[in-house]
């Protein structure tokens, strides 16, 4: 498939769907630098619907370890969606925690439930914001919350230990 990608954008470089599934391709394979010149060069190329933003915003946090920039890019990723993406409000929400804004993140976290409310994510970050400013009765509300709904995944997992760690 990569070669296909560069095959197809080496003769027409403004093919956007091509420029992201060659950097979605490349995200998965780890190659997070590559992929990123790839988003990058699908923003020059046109509007992305906040796909680009979202994922280079993904690439600020975890892997340039840049929350300020993350947030900056997940406001335009936000900004150029044709709806709202609970996504990125939960990456918005992780890049205000970073930077110690918990009241926003927190804000961030409960408008990405209120687009879908089995956001699994979105329940364990709120979790983990309620437990870190003291208030376990709402951070274990959260847990369990993910419990029912991630099931037996590791998602889950996580949120048995933790509500295991409060109750001690």
């Amino acid at each position: 498939a990569e070669e296909h990608f560069a095959a197809l954008l080496a003769v027409s470089p403004d093919v956007g769907p091509a420029r992201l599934n060659l950097a979605r391709l490349l995200m998965q394979q780890g190659r997070w630098q590559r992929a990123e010149e790839h988003y990058l060069a699908a923003l020059e190329h046109g509007d992305t619907g906040g796909i680009a933003h979202g994922y280079l915003a993904h690439i600020a946090q975890v892997h340039r370890g840049d929350p300020q920039r993350a947030l900056t890019l997940y406001d335009e990723a936000l900004a150029a969606a044709v709806a709202p993406d609970a996504d990125h409000l939960v990456g918005r929400g992780v890049a205000l925690a970073s930077l110690d804004r918990p009241r926003e993140a927190e804000a961030a976290y409960l408008q990405a439930i209120r687009i879908d409310p089995g956001h699994e994510v979105a329940w364990y970050n709120l979790g983990n914001l309620h437990l870190r400013s003291g208030d376990t009765a709402a951070a274990n509300a959260a847990y369990r919350r993910v419990v029912r709904l991630a099931g037996d995944g590791e998602l889950a997992e996580a949120a048995r230990r933790k509500l295991n760690e409060t109750a001690r």
